[in-house]
């Protein structure tokens, strides 16, 4: 096996581990937690796309703006 394929089982088999005790921690399975952080995941993801295109609209907005201050 290459090193990347052995880092990546590793990195797996710990990210499970972390998964069943913060879901024993919290009284839930590890399946129920694990589609917890991917909702949380996909609302951040959501919430920051948002973000970029209100920041485009207001750069946007802003330069239309001082365009028409110029003339």
């Amino acid at each position: 096996m290459s090193k990347n394929v052995k880092f990546s089982m590793s990195l797996g088999q710990e990210l499970n581990d972390y998964c069943v005790a913060e879901a024993k921690r919290i009284g839930i399975t590890k399946n129920a937690y694990i589609a917890m952080c991917v909702d949380t995941v996909k609302r951040q993801s959501e919430s920051m796309a948002m973000t970029r295109e209100a920041s485009a609209m207001f750069e946007h907005i802003k330069s239309e703006e001082g365009k028409s201050g110029k003339e």
